[in-house]
């Protein structure tokens, strides 16, 4: 039987997917209705919505497994925060800077081509990252810390900090 101690738990990640997902619908919906009309940034936006809504699937099933057992119990609570904070904290963090943290800063546009290049290079070290901590402790996790430092360094050249505030960037 479910005791209450296993009951709330389960239903508190269950409420926090249902309004996640939700969340990630009416993302996807806004995305729809203004066809045209996306830049870096909205995909960066996009895609941490749907980081979120999978960090409440793993959320979820992460606790079933701490309720019930089974093979989900040896996942670490890492697998839950992989997706929300890398993938969706991130992706949003980098989604915003792309538009009012470079203004802030006076830092010239990036060209499209390099934010396109940071943000599959970030989201793809985030999806390697999500997996390797479903796996046991293995090479994965080496190969997911490079992949983000690599992300970063693409970050670094893409944004290129260092030119400081209103300088060109060639064009």
């Amino acid at each position: 039987t479910l005791s209450l101690h296993g009951a709330l738990p389960i239903s508190g990640s269950a409420l926090l997917l249902g309004s996640l997902t939700a969340w990630a619908e009416w993302v996807g919906r806004t995305w729809r209705a203004t066809r045209g009309l996306h830049g870096p940034m909205h995909h960066f936006l996009a895609a941490g919505a749907a980081w979120f809504a999978l960090g409440g699937v793993t959320l979820f099933a992460w606790q079933l497994g701490q309720t019930w057992g089974g093979p989900l119990l040896r996942v670490p609570l890492e697998a839950v925060y992989a997706p929300v904070l890398f993938g969706g904290a991130a992706s949003w963090l980098l989604g915003v800077f792309l538009r009012a943290g470079l203004c802030t800063l006076r830092l010239p546009q990036p060209k499209p081509r390099a934010q396109f290049t940071l943000f599959f290079a970030w989201q793809i070290a985030v999806a390697v990252t999500v997996l390797a901590q479903w796996r046991s402790r293995t090479e994965w996790d080496v190969v997911a810390s490079g992949m983000l430092a690599a992300a970063v360094a693409v970050g670094a050249w893409a944004l290129r900090p260092w030119r400081g505030p209103d300088a060109s960037d060639g064009t």
